[in-house]
């Protein structure tokens, strides 16, 4: 389901507590609240006992090649934590308004990267089940003269300079960025020139 990361949502947590969110952009079928961009997000839990230690356990789940998220817990220090399908555990004191505020930075990063064959015009392939959300070209001469997106492929060609014979051994490489869209209802190929 579909969210907008600048909106909040709450979570009734029992008959007195909450979880409010922001920063999120998905609802994941079975994993809960999750997001596919980089910067910050929030979710605290409020309703709960003013300078009490509670003991916390976060789940981060990824279908991706796991990266360094950055956790800080009521503004504390930072604490790098590895994506790995493992809990994340620990205990925490309480605001004096009874909250646990946790605070997940994602570093920039690319979601799925893949490269594949190279030549004059080359492509690279999504993994199954994935979409292609961006396709490019890329050459250390710059002989792209463009990429295409067809399928779960992505396409780059090189300029009438690339396949000519002095250019032999100059490559033009498709670069994919490939994601899982489990709720997407429609997809729009937008093509620049």
């Amino acid at each position: 389901k579909g969210l907008s990361s600048a909106n909040e949502y709450i979570e009734n947590s029992g008959k007195m507590s909450k979880i409010k969110l922001s920063g999120w952009n998905q609802i994941m079928k079975g994993s809960g609240y999750s997001r596919d961009v980089a910067g910050i997000a929030t979710f605290s839990v409020e309703g709960l006992s003013p300078g009490q230690t509670y003991e916390y356990s976060i789940s981060q789940r990824t279908t991706l090649k796991p990266i360094q998220n950055i956790f800080k817990i009521n503004q504390g220090r930072e604490t790098k934590v590895t994506q790995d399908n493992k809990p994340f555990k620990g205990e925490a004191r309480t605001t004096g308004r009874g909250q646990l505020i946790f605070e997940v930075e994602t570093p920039n990063h690319p979601l799925n990267t893949y490269d594949a064959t190279s030549g004059s015009n080359s492509y690279a392939d999504c993994r199954r089940r994935q979409v292609v959300t961006s396709c490019t070209c890329y050459s250390a001469t710059g002989l792209c003269a463009g990429a295409k997106i067809s399928g779960s492929r992505c396409y780059s060609f090189g300029n009438v300079e690339a396949t000519r014979r002095r250019f032999q051994h100059q490559r033009v490489y498709a670069k994919a960025r490939c994601m899982d869209l489990y709720f997407a209802k429609s997809l729009n190929v937008v093509t620049s020139s």
